[in-house]
């Protein structure tokens, strides 16, 4: 995950794509049809880069994260 995270930071957005997901796999965005196969993400990403050349990212806290720092946020504890 850490080489994922370093891989997109630095902007490698395909790279990251044909390095870390299956052939199989697919991406769901909002209320657009899924692009299946990696290849489809690819080339999604490839026209995206070539209309925006310069994306700023930076990854962000993870879903769970957000969830542990919520219950601490409202006193729940981790250990129950």
């Amino acid at each position: 995950m850490v080489e994922f995270v370093a891989y997109v930071e630095a902007g490698k957005y395909v790279e990251a794509i044909h390095d870390f997901y299956a052939e199989t796999a697919f991406m769901k965005e909002n209320l657009v049809e899924p692009r299946v196969g990696r290849e489809n993400p690819i080339g999604h990403e490839r026209a995206v880069r070539a209309r925006l050349p310069q994306i700023a990212q930076r990854a962000g806290r993870s879903g769970a994260d957000r969830r542990r720092s919520r219950r601490h946020q409202l006193g729940v504890r981790d250990d129950k």
